[in-house]
């Protein structure tokens, strides 16, 4: 079965695509509150793996009026991008992920142009939760 035929169970208030669902929320968080309130939506934040995804969550970014959202991504012990969920490196980025010059700067934001950039992790931004369906 393609992912394409998957068609998720989603609760209320999240939108589904490609067999996930994802939460949209219109308040403002830290990475680490943020992170939180995804766990007890029993998701995680935002992830994007491929090309399609980051397509579908462009389009989310501009139905809505924010500026940036927080990813699921942020600078290891070595220095590196992970992913929150399986600590792998990111395939798919819009452009190449900035070296993280500032220490202060260990999270990583995606922007209303489409950019990823890295962000202080208290920083209070916007943020989408994603589950399997």
């Amino acid at each position: 079965m393609s992912a394409e035929s998957i068609q998720a169970q989603c609760p209320p208030d999240f939108m589904e695509h490609k067999g996930f669902c994802y939460f949209f929320s219109e308040e403002k968080l830290s990475m680490e509150n943020a992170t939180k309130k995804c766990q007890e939506l029993d998701g995680h934040l935002l992830e994007i793996r491929d090309f399609e995804e980051n397509t579908y969550v462009n389009q989310l970014i501009m139905t809505k009026t924010v500026e940036s959202l927080w990813l699921g991504l942020k600078k290891d012990e070595q220095g590196d991008y992970i992913f929150d969920t399986d600590r792998r490196k990111p395939v798919y980025n819009k452009g190449t992920l900035p070296d993280i010059q500032d220490p202060e700067k260990e999270c990583v934001k995606v922007t209303e142009d489409k950019q990823w950039l890295e962000e202080k992790c208290d920083m209070l931004l916007n943020y989408v939760c994603q589950k399997h369906g």
